[in-house]
């Protein structure tokens, strides 16, 4: 069985920016979702919103609130792992075959 090949650094590079261009759009839509609640509420206080809605959004703030600084770490370290440590030994670590990969 032959053993995989790393893909060309050009198009490991478009891989690259293609998943964090991805990634921020996530992240924008994020946090436009949750600007949006927030200038809702500050700009409508009068507007009486259900119960049960009312919980959803606050438990949904909430969740992101406390996600972040979870989020924030996973980014500093993949940054830091994408900075100073070179592909080989990424390759390396990983195992062989494509599945267990992802």
């Amino acid at each position: 069985m032959p053993t995989p090949v790393a893909p060309p650094e050009a198009a490991r590079s478009a891989l690259s920016r293609r998943r964090s261009n991805l990634s921020l759009r996530g992240v924008a839509l994020g946090v436009g979702l949750v600007a949006a609640l927030f200038l809702l509420r500050a700009t409508s206080p009068s507007v009486e919103i259900d119960a049960a809605l009312q919980d959803v959004v606050t438990l949904a703030i909430s969740v992101i609130i406390e996600s972040l600084p979870f989020v924030f770490l996973g980014v500093a370290i993949s940054a830091a792992v994408q900075t100073w440590v070179p592909t080989s030994v990424i390759l390396r670590i990983l195992p062989r075959h494509g599945a267990p990969r992802r």
